[in-house]
């Protein structure tokens, strides 16, 4: 029976997949149907292409032949040699093996655990391959928005502690969260995260240096104030003090909105205090 090595290919890439199957499968286009079948319902076993799938749309893929053999025998072995010797242009192949249907399309396996030999076939044979940033931004901007389970953010929690970043990668980190706002939600969960004992400084004293070199790195000490925070400062004051309630004098009636003043100084030596108004 006639074969053929196909691939998939990724029209705005260039990036590809690689198979093969029957002469018969390929021209009635059956293969490419089972592929596209599993790719529309977000449970093909090839996460790479899913991904990919799931990012460009079905509209940016087609199959191609790329050789025809004498014999689906024949066609495993010239399988093998594409990923043997043009490994790095099989982007979107997962191992570098040219198996039989029946293995390599095993239909949804979601919820199935991989042995520990077949992971680390997976994970060899990705080594050194790399997607182009094309495909990094389009996987990358399918994924936002997208949530993640609680399991799966203890498993990312695990497999970075204590995981030391390189200076080199702190700078770049560094570089893309500079002046990336936060969302209200964020922020609450920074503070939650970071209140009470969860707090590194939790039951601690900043040392003198430490108080001194936070003053010196604050970056306003001895810097003159600009008359848009002048006029910034002020504005928030006359907010506050319009918005402030109006307290009054338990003796005399007196109205203000100065609560330190009326608590501290007037309501104590009001001239109407009975208890001071009075000789003794």
């Amino acid at each position: 029976m006639k074969a053929v090595v196909y691939e998939i290919k990724n029209t705005k890439t260039n990036e590809r997949y690689v198979g093969s199957t029957t002469l018969e499968d390929f021209e009635n286009e059956r293969r490419w149907k089972k592929h596209r079948q599993h790719l529309s319902r977000n449970n093909h076993d090839n996460t790479t292409l899913q991904k990919a799938w799931n990012a460009y749309g079905e509209e940016s893929f087609e199959m191609n032949v790329m050789e025809q053999c004498t014999s689906r025998k024949a066609a495993y072995v010239r399988e093998q040699w594409y990923f043997d010797n043009m490994w790095s242009e099989c982007h979107y192949n997962i191992l570098p093996v040219a198996l039989s249907p029946v293995i390599a399309y095993a239909g949804n396996r979601k919820g199935k655990t991989n042995s520990v030999a077949h992971r680390k076939a997976i994970s060899e044979g990705n080594k050194g391959k790399e997607l182009s940033q094309a495909t990094k931004d389009a996987i990358s901007l399918a994924n936002v928005g997208r949530p993640v389970s609680a399991a799966t953010r203890e498993i990312h929690r695990l497999n970075s502690t204590g995981y030391e970043h390189t200076q080199a990668a702190k700078d770049a980190i560094s570089v893309a969260l500079t002046g990336k706002p936060k969302s209200e939600a964020h922020k609450k969960n920074m503070s939650i995260a970071q209140s009470g004992s969860k707090n590194g400084m939790y039951g601690k004293k900043q040392t003198k240096e430490a108080r001194a070199k936070m003053v010196k790195n604050s970056g306003t000490r001895g810097k003159p104030t600009s008359d848009a925070q002048k006029a910034a400062a002020s504005a928030a004051q006359k907010l506050r003090w319009a918005n402030a309630p109006t307290l009054v004098c338990d003796h005399c009636g007196y109205e203000t909105k100065n609560s330190g003043m009326l608590k501290r100084w007037h309501q104590d030596n009001c001239k109407k205090n009975v208890l001071i108004s009075t000789p003794v």
